[in-house]
């Protein structure tokens, strides 16, 4: 059985798709018959045995392979190597090499079902005479074509379906529902550029993208005394712009602002992978907001400085609070015994300038009854004064 040929942009799935439109086989004869062995979950979006699959297409392997499918927006931010490896595999006929399927969750991931555009479609099947299923709308966070700018519709059948049921139709063939997941204009189609950029890269993705992202971020102002990334401030406000909602439903969550995935990627020295629909996000938004020039507060490593002015308020009351109770019950002390008290004697000894409204009720405490050296001297150095000066009079 020969295979159509693909139309610019199409996906591998809807040329399946087609040719059971075409030839009238059912869907799962069809895979049995392309593909030479029972099969009954091809991915729609990267299948296994693409050499094969060209071969019936009348094209060549590697274009299919970058053109055709999602492969180039699953390794856009890998390694050369591994790149390299993940083709081989994607290529290979003998099942022996390995299967591709680990990279598919990252494509299927936050896309309920198909994305199609309705303009799209009427220019499809006015040239064509038939629509197709395009690859650059069934991307995560792709919510407008970037041709039209027209809102995506989904599909009548989930993402989960498309990877089994060929049979499911074409775009022109489904009722369609709006898709109303996803920030406004022109965010979204902010998103929708950046999914189709990865998609493009023929070589793939080999910048160094943390560096990229940090200086960016240093320019729009997120940045912290000591200079370094506001990363938790990024993470906050990249979850105010996107909603917690919309990012939840793409797997993308923010929880913990110093320890999310927004605030690592533009911290140094880690290399962690991440979901080429996180650099989407993060690179949509760092362009899109505002450039504000401030200094984020950071409070570094270690103990936590003390408030002096928050300190000496409460220390004032304390010493107010222990100068009424002395009085009241007749009872004498010091004033070292009485700060020493409160459990804040050290800090108040070492620096008092920094405690003027304690200093002040020291004193108040000093003129009363209460306090062993009262203003004046004490009692027992008053009696000794006296004597020693009647005795120099005789």
């Amino acid at each position: 059985m020969r295979l159509p040929p693909p139309y610019l942009g199409e996906l591998v799935g809807s040329v399946l798709t087609r040719a059971v439109i075409h030839s009238g086989v059912p869907a799962k004869r069809l895979l049995v018959e392309v593909t030479g062995r029972r099969c009954s979950n091809l991915s729609f979006f990267l299948p296994s045995s693409l050499s094969g699959l060209a071969e019936l297409m009348s094209v060549n392997a590697h274009e299919l392979l970058w053109e055709h499918t999602a492969f180039p927006y699953v390794v856009a931010f890998m390694a050369p190597a591994d790149v390299d490896r993940f083709a081989t595999k994607a290529l290979g006929q003998d099942l022996q090499q390995g299967s591709v399927a680990s990279l598919i969750q990252s494509v299927t991931q936050g896309l309920p079902a198909l994305r199609y555009c309705p303009d799209c479609v009427l220019d499809d099947v006015a040239e064509l005479g038939e629509s197709y299923w395009h690859r650059d709308h069934c991307l995560p966070a792709t919510h407008v074509c970037r041709r039209h700018g027209t809102r995506l519709r989904l599909g009548d059948f989930a993402t989960k379906i498309a990877s089994r049921a060929y049979g499911m139709g074409l775009p022109q063939h489904q009722r369609g529902r709006p898709d109303f997941a996803g920030p406004p204009d022109p965010t979204a189609k902010a998103l929708a550029l950046g999914s189709y950029e990865l998609l493009s890269r023929i070589d793939g993705h080999t910048a160094d993208w943390s560096t990229h992202y940090r200086t960016l971020a240093l320019e729009k102002g997120f940045v912290m005394v000591t200079g370094e990334v506001a990363s938790a401030q990024l993470a906050m406000n990249l979850q105010v712009a996107f909603g917690e909602a919309y990012l939840a439903s793409l797997g993308c969550s923010v929880t913990e602002p110093g320890r999310s995935w927004p605030a690592l990627m533009v911290r140094e020295r880690v290399r962690v992978p991440f979901a080429p629909v996180k650099h989407v996000l993060m690179q949509a938004f760092l362009d899109g907001c505002n450039v504000e020039q401030k200094t984020l507060a950071y409070r570094p490593p270690g103990k936590v400085p003390r408030d002096a002015s928050s300190l000496d308020e409460q220390l004032a009351k304390q010493v107010r609070k222990a100068a009424i109770r002395a009085n009241l019950r007749n009872v004498q002390t010091t004033i070292t015994q009485l700060m020493k008290d409160t459990g804040h004697w050290s800090a108040f000894r070492h620096d008092r300038s920094n405690f003027p409204k304690t200093t002040a009720e020291l004193a108040a405490f000093r003129a009363t009854e209460a306090s062993e050296r009262k203003l004046g001297g004490r009692e027992g150095h008053q009696r000794n004064m006296a004597r020693k000066a009647a005795a120099a009079k005789r």
